[in-house]
């Protein structure tokens, strides 16, 4: 399970516009310490769980040069952060527009004891609207991120990643999006608006009928799945406006899997499936988006 802090105005500086806020998420991990790291700071483990592709260059001697380079699609999120502190297997720091976040991996004690802790904090979110917006984001989405991280390191351990997913950018409205794929869309007679962690639920995606479990509930806006069928996948379900923004306000309802093992020939078959659950459920609603 996933542990989220929020510590709001954090920074009480003169005028409010400098107040910020901090966001910790912290997760326990079945792993080592070392893979832990590697997860995080190599471009072949942050692929496994994280961006669809990445980078990294490790600073030089003197602290300096250090990136972290990420890749979802031209069309969804490209974009880098700079990298102020590097101590493997340890912590991680770094910095992008005014946001700081700082990785911290421990190793664990207790109940825990011989499992890894990793600790993530962002830290400069402002007070108020559009803030608020980004601080929930950020937050639903480590919780669904580091989710992924889990089942990769502990049920895929050293397996690399492919991504299938499908998306069309919609009207921006996530309460008729939700109705529209979540109550009785993706799953025939169920509302996953209302599915808890756990949940065992039969899936329909193009013609395809899959048992799955759900793994993260969000409320009613959207949900992760694993599906044992496709080698135990990791489905998610997005309904969230587009990462890299639009010319236009909008909304992206996604379909994304990511699959570890599946044949080149199942990948393309899923790949359809998504395409044509989509349609079911939001028909001539949107348009298509381009990965």
């Amino acid at each position: 399970m996933t542990e989220t802090t929020q510590t709001e105005a954090d920074k009480k500086a003169e005028p409010a516009v400098h107040q910020s806020r901090s966001l910790t998420n912290r997760i326990t991990l079945d792993a080592s310490p070392q893979q832990v790291w590697d997860a995080i700071a190599t471009a072949e483990g942050l692929k496994r769980w994280f961006p669809t592709d990445a980078r990294v260059t490790e600073p030089d001697a003197d602290g300096e040069n250090g990136e972290l380079w990420f890749s979802w699609g031209p069309a969804v999120m490209e974009g880098s952060a700079r990298i102020i502190e590097w101590a493997p297997p340890t912590r991680m720091v770094t910095t992008w527009a005014s946001m700081r976040d700082e990785f911290l991996i421990e190793a664990g004690e207790g109940e825990s004891k011989g499992k890894t802790v990793l600790t993530i904090t962002s830290h400069g979110f402002g007070i108020g609207d559009p803030w608020d917006d980004m601080y929930d984001s950020v937050r639903t989405g480590w919780v669904f991120e580091l989710t992924g991280l889990k089942h990769a390191l502990e049920r895929h351990a050293g397996v690399d990643r492919t991504v299938v997913r499908s998306a069309r950018r919609c009207e921006p409205d996530r309460d008729a999006l939700a109705e529209s794929v979540l109550n009785d869309g993706i799953a025939p007679g169920v509302d996953l608006r209302n599915a808890e962690a756990g949940d065992a639920v039969t899936v329909r995606l193009g013609g395809e009928t899959l048992d799955a479990v759900v793994a993260v509930p969000n409320q009613p806006r959207d949900l992760a799945l694993t599906i044992p069928a496709l080698n135990d996948a990791y489905m998610r379900v997005l309904l969230e406006a587009p990462c890299g923004g639009s010319e236009t306000p909008a909304m992206d309802a996604t379909l994304w899997v990511s699959t570890f093992g599946l044949d080149d020939a199942r990948r393309s078959t899923l790949a359809q499936a998504l395409r044509d659950t989509l349609d079911r459920c939001l028909g001539d609603t949107g348009q298509p988006v381009e990965f």
